[in-house]
């Protein structure tokens, strides 16, 4: 009875009988190159095969041996293709394997015979092919030539990977996958894993998703660590491709790890008014130190411009330890300036008459421009110049009254009768005022603007705005204030699929 026909896919696939000789004897004819009828040619190269072991698992290479495109002499020349991988290649073609750091094959080593076939498989280093024909032993004097594999294994894999989609192998790509996800437990550190995401995006199809999704999925939980190495962020910037899927990647993460583990309730606004300016109690040094633990460092040049901030800082304080320095009072001085000591210009050209009594007790970046060896000490003037002079409005606002209000922005439609007010714009605000509080060292401002970014996520949605605030966040905060990144993040992750139809947030 005449069996069923099968395709070359399903012949080739890992989990299907392929019809071809057992592994153990088909690695004994790629050694020996008995029964060979076919030679492939690959750069000085070459591979002497059997058409029914290549042409049955790739359909490609069959191509070349098959009406009308016969291979001339039994020779298919390869000429555009890396002589190391293409031996992975033909060594899977009779093991069902490749390895890693050395391939088991000759470069073009004698032909070996024998008149027994049997004797040929158990026995195949007893004899060699001389001129004429002849059969003579040669024992275990013949040593075997081997050739080694390029040093990076990460790269070697996805060019096997790569070469597999080319030949049309999909079970070759399925363990090229399996390997590559083993060595990312021992590799990733390494410049490779960022050379092969670069090879892996750039040579294969936008669809062919098997070993990107491993590779992205990976780079997705690593992020916080590859971010901080110099060859990915250059890769990245180079691919933003690639940085946008790992960016979604990290998202999808996220929202796993907000899902499983909720985050801690911020601490009450009223609890961190202000900042002390007196040495902790002998109960707050005993207190055990929480993520609510901000840092400073005390100035070391002469100009304020030269005031760095950071969190390797030797001295600290607590916002949950921080008294109420304010009252009703301090509200009416800002509207009156009466007894003003120190004035603070915008680059708008306002000018504010503050007291350092409220506003260097709850900054010490600004108490230190005041009382420091800088030009404001002399002044008693501070020029905020570089900021936003609306954020700044606000940021004065809370140092008075500890709050303030953004009042809802009139946006004119096509008809510039109808008139509406929306809030989505105020997240933009309140992330400013964030990065302000954050800049100059106000913690119970960055709790409140972290309140209010958060009852304004309710009506924006998948806005503009939003995205905006994302990358506002991102890139002027730094990496380890964890408090409005996590809340925005967690929102990203609830409507995820409607941010990625965006453009702005796909080129974010």
């Amino acid at each position: 009875m005449a069996g069923t026909k099968r395709t070359f896919d399903e012949m080739a696939r890992a989990d299907q009988p392929t019809g071809l000789p057992p592994k153990t004897a088909s690695s004994s004819l790629l050694e020996t190159e008995l029964w060979s009828d076919l030679t492939i040619k690959c750069q000085e190269r070459e591979f002497r095969v059997h058409k029914v072991i290549v042409g049955l698992q790739s359909e490609p290479l069959a191509a070349h041996f098959k009406p009308p495109f016969i291979a001339s002499a039994g020779v298919v020349n390869l000429p555009d293709d890396e002589s190391e991988i293409l031996a992975n290649l033909v060594q899977f073609f009779y093991t069902g394997d490749f390895t890693i750091e050395s391939i088991q094959l000759f470069d073009t080593p004698p032909s070996k015979v024998n008149k027994n076939m049997d004797v040929a498989l158990q026995s195949v280093e007893e004899v060699e092919v001389v001129e004429g024909g002849a059969v003579r032993e040669v024992g275990e004097d013949y040593q075997m030539e081997r050739t080694q594999i390029p040093s990076e294994p990460l790269i070697t894999v996805v060019k096997v990977y790569i070469m597999a989609d080319k030949y049309d192998v999909p079970a070759l790509k399925k363990l090229a996958t399996t390997k590559y996800r083993d060595l990312l437990q021992t590799e990733w550190e390494s410049e490779s894993f960022s050379q092969s995401l670069e090879l892996l995006f750039d040579q294969t199809m936008e669809s062919d998703r098997m070993l990107k999704d491993v590779a992205i999925a990976f780079a997705g939980g690593k992020a916080q660590e590859l971010m901080d190495r110099e060859d990915f962020v250059s890769m990245i910037k180079e691919n933003g491709d690639i940085g946008a899927e790992v960016f979604k990647a990290c998202l999808a993460l996220s929202k796993v790890r907000a899902a499983s583990a909720p985050m801690a309730q911020l601490p009450n606004p009223a609890c961190v008014s202000t900042i002390p300016n007196h040495p902790p109690t002998a109960e707050q040094e005993d207190r055990p130190k929480t993520s609510s633990q901000y840092l400073y460092e005390e100035p070391v040049n002469d100009t304020f411009a030269d005031f760095h901030f950071h969190t390797q800082s030797k001295r600290s304080f607590d916002i949950m330890s921080a008294p109420s320095g304010l009252s009703p009072m301090t509200a009416g001085l800002l509207e009156s300036g009466k007894y003003s000591d120190l004035t603070l210009k915008t680059s708008d050209g306002k000018v504010y008459q503050l007291h350092r009594s409220v506003v260097c007790l709850q900054s010490k970046p600004l108490a230190a421009c005041v009382d420091g060896n800088f030009m404001e000490a002399n002044t008693k003037t501070i020029d905020l110049k570089d900021d936003d002079p609306y954020t700044v409005d606000l940021f004065i606002k809370f140092l008075y009254t500890a709050d303030y209000d953004v009042p809802k922005m009139p946006v004119t439609s096509h008809d510039p009768a109808v008139v509406h007010t929306t809030e989505p714009n105020q997240l933009l605000v309140h992330t400013k005022v964030y990065i302000l509080a954050e800049k100059y060292d106000v913690p119970a401002l960055k709790v409140v603007a972290s309140n209010k970014f958060q009852s304004s996520l309710s009506s924006c949605g998948p806005s503009e705005f939003f995205v905006t605030s994302l990358e506002l966040m991102f890139t002027q905060i730094p990496e380890n204030d964890r408090i409005l990144k996590d809340l925005a993040l967690k929102f990203a992750g609830k409507i995820y699929r409607k941010l990625a139809d965006r453009g702005d947030f796909i080129a974010l």
